[in-house]
């Protein structure tokens, strides 16, 4: 089993569900009436003696739309799942609290910086030389998220995160000339 003093840790940081927006919401609406105007059309030029199967398919296309819309219109939550082993932190999403997804290993060699959103450590890169910022944190206001500036291909990637103070400790202690605390 794995101590304290291991260079490990796991924090799981529960992020605020996501609601589907209303251009997806209008879109599945107007394809769910098109398929249904469809549907019609097909029974209504079925003989006399299949229209049984006219209202069987019209039935089922109403329950399959209605379990299209449930599905949008649930709110669904994302939490974070950071693990910190020997240098590499590995960043997993879990969706609805059963579904989980690798998204980014993330090898501190490849960073160039770790230091506090605003942190006057990031101010040779804000604003420019950023190629692409990807967002895992809960979006609470009162917390202040680290972003991990990495290099990739040529290109900086700026990752948000909320490390708790033993995850920060053990960073900071494997990468003391990129990691800025303040």
């Amino acid at each position: 089993m794995l101590d304290r003093n291991d260079d490990y840790a796991e924090l799981i940081v529960e992020g605020k569900p996501r609601s589907v927006g209303i251009g997806l919401l209008i879109l599945a609406v107007v394809m769910i009436l098109v398929g249904f105007y469809g549907v019609l059309c097909i029974n209504s030029m079925l003989p006399r003696k299949w229209i049984m199967l006219g209202s069987i398919l019209i039935v089922a296309y109403i329950f399959l739309g209605a379990q299209i819309l449930s599905n949008l219109c649930r709110k669904k939550s994302v939490d974070y799942d950071y693990l910190y082993v020997d240098n590499d932190l590995e960043i997993a999403e879990i969706y609805n609290k059963s579904k989980r997804k690798h998204v980014v290993t993330i090898h501190m060699e490849h960073a160039k910086r770790i230091a506090p959103a605003g942190s006057q450590a990031l101010l040779g890169y804000e604003g420019k030389g950023i190629d692409r910022v990807r967002d895992f944190t809960s979006g609470a206001e009162d917390v202040v998220p680290y972003k991990v500036l990495v290099e990739k291909d040529g290109k900086v990637i700026e990752i948000l995160l909320e490390p708790d103070a033993h995850m920060l400790a053990l960073i900071g202690q494997r990468n003391k000339d990129i990691f800025y605390s303040e």
